[in-house]
């Protein structure tokens, strides 16, 4: 009978140690290819490459993504093809052939985009003086599109639409394609880093202060990005996720490890990293 309580207490250890080290694996970033954007009659070809460097540059900003170029060898082999063919439009990104060409470069989703108008108007006020300013006003509504390569899944479709009015032509479309760009919440949003808890590396009465969490640099995280904690549990058979407290990120220290300080849930996290508990965190918005 002693020998199986002991036999039970080491499984139970074992068990326990082996629970306490599980951790949600980082993944590197996400390989995105920018596609070329479509412009309706009548808009120059110059307005859609400048506006698709802006969404290039507003995508690189978050950190979340790896990006892929449209003019491969590669990708410009199926694009003459199929303007030979004439059967598709510049841009059109559902086709799977293409797609399957851009997924040998490595890239798991597609940013395209289309302008749906553009207009520069004329406009004149008279002055008290008597005098006319002379401004012009720049309108742009275009829509961005959101394709995971593997089946051709359209994720999200977005619209924007903007106006900017400056004392020249040149002014105004420049203008109005820069601030028309806002790409960084619905890329942090969608492409939400996820990881685990190593370690608390500072307590005080009772609560974690500080903690180590396994993603880092490359995964896209940053100085002052937040981090909800769930803790992961098993209940009736079935594994479930309870939000106990945030976290954001004070020093990216590797590829693989950030130091956090805890804003909320100090108490439920450091009992449950005592636990053997297994804690994950996942980015978000704040």
């Amino acid at each position: 009978m002693t020998k199986r309580l002991l036999f039970f207490f080491v499984c139970l250890c074992v068990l326990s140690l082996g629970h306490a080290q599980d951790e949600v694996k980082p993944r590197g970033k996400v390989s995105v290819l920018i596609d070329y954007f479509s412009n309706p009659s009548g808009v120059r070809r110059e307005v859609c490459d400048v506006l698709r460097n802006n969404v290039i540059q507003k995508t690189v900003e978050p950190g979340r993504f790896m990006i892929i170029d449209v003019e491969s060898d590669k990708v410009q082999t199926i694009e003459k093809l199929r303007r030979t063919r004439g059967d598709m439009a510049l841009g059109e990104d559902t086709d799977m052939e293409r797609l399957s060409a851009i997924g040998v470069l490595g890239a798991e989703y597609v940013i395209s985009g289309q302008i749906v108008s553009f207009t520069t108007s004329r406009k004149e006020k008279q002055k008290k003086d008597g005098k006319v300013k002379v401004s012009y006003e720049s309108k742009l509504m275009y829509y961005v599109k959101l394709t995971k390569v593997k089946d051709g899944t359209v994720v999200l479709t977005k619209s924007y639409s903007k106006s900017a009015t400056e004392d020249t032509e040149a002014e105004s479309v420049s203008t109005v394609l820069a601030k028309s760009v806002n790409m960084t919440d619905f890329i942090k949003a969608l492409f939400q880093i996820e990881g685990s808890i190593l370690e608390v590396s500072k307590e005080n009465n009772g609560k974690a202060e500080q903690v180590y969490i396994n993603i880092g640099s490359g995964s896209g995280v940053y100085s002052k990005d937040h981090f909800t904690v769930y803790v992961m549990r098993l209940v009736a058979g079935k594994t479930v996720k309870q939000t106990i407290g945030d976290i954001s990120v004070d020093v990216v220290e590797g590829e693989e490890v950030s130091r956090c300080k805890v804003k909320k849930g100090g108490d439920l996290i450091l009992n449950a990293m005592r636990d053997g508990e297994t804690l994950v965190v996942k980015s978000y918005m704040k």
